[in-house]
């Protein structure tokens, strides 16, 4: 998903100090979900909304594997609450679909 700057879209996120974005391939196969903190003085939170709409059809859940930690978890509600301290004012997914 990252080879090309085609398939960027931006993401909602109700605090303007969280930057949300994911970068896929057309096929969803490849998907990459992102955050950044752009006030990294302080821990910055926000609710973020998970792209479950641009599936076709729309899953029941996502799988999302943390590619820093190498964790993952299933994701079942299209909103996530989503904190970014500021040692780690980042965060990257790989997104799926549920298996």
């Amino acid at each position: 998903a990252l080879h090309t700057h085609l398939g960027v879209t931006f993401l909602r996120s109700v605090s303007d100090s969280i930057l949300v974005f994911e970068k896929a391939t057309p096929s969803r196969d490849n998907v990459v979900w992102v955050a950044i903190s752009l006030d990294v003085g302080g821990p910055q939170t926000s609710d973020v909304d998970l792209p479950f709409w641009r599936y076709s059809p729309e899953p029941a859940a996502l799988t999302a594997t943390d590619l820093l930690t190498g964790s993952h978890w299933t994701q079942r509600d299209r909103t996530l609450r989503l904190t970014l301290p500021p040692d780690r004012p980042y965060a990257i997914w790989h997104l799926s679909l549920e298996q």
